[in-house]
């Protein structure tokens, strides 16, 4: 399995091409998201936030402006 991303990495590659982004909201979604759903578990036993984070760095690698 690859890296988990952290939300130090993610705004880091959104920033790279999108030197304008709303950081601080990326950050706080995250902070929110990640108090909301501590300790809940996927049914493949990952932590809840693996499979958000990972949609997120693919749309970061694609560089869309969603």
């Amino acid at each position: 399995m690859s890296k988990e991303l952290t939300v130090g990495e993610l705004v880091e590659k959104i920033a790279s091409y999108h030197p304008t982004a709303d950081v601080e909201l990326i950050r706080r979604a995250y902070d929110f998201s990640a108090r909301v759903h501590a300790g809940q578990k996927r049914l493949s036993g990952e932590p809840f936030l693996v499979h958000p984070m990972a949609v997120a760095d693919v749309i970061a690698d694609l560089k869309l402006d969603v």
